[in-house]
């Protein structure tokens, strides 16, 4: 069964939080491989009382494992820091 779950802690210290992320992703492709993939990367969020928010995140490498009808092995893929905006609403 193809399946994703991510889960963020962190420190909210005014309108700023810092913390980490975590995902696990299994998916099976149209080949007939099942991979699975655990990372962990450093996240930071700024806030605005306007409705916006920044985040950041670091730079993280992550291992995706497959297992194939013709053999199995491990991939490792580099994700560059990122940056991005989107809005927020306390309701």
């Amino acid at each position: 069964m193809d399946s994703f779950g991510q889960s963020i802690t962190g420190t909210l210290s005014g309108l700023t939080m810092s913390g980490t992320a975590t995902s696990t992703t299994r998916y099976h492709n149209s080949a007939g491989c099942s991979l699975e993939s655990t990372e962990s990367h450093s996240l930071n969020f700024v806030f605005n009382l306007g409705g916006t928010v920044a985040v950041h995140s670091e730079p993280f490498d992550e291992t995706v494992h497959y297992t194939c009808p013709t053999g199995a092995g491990s991939n490792n893929i580099h994700s560059p820091a990122l940056d991005f905006a989107a809005t927020w609403s306390r309701t």
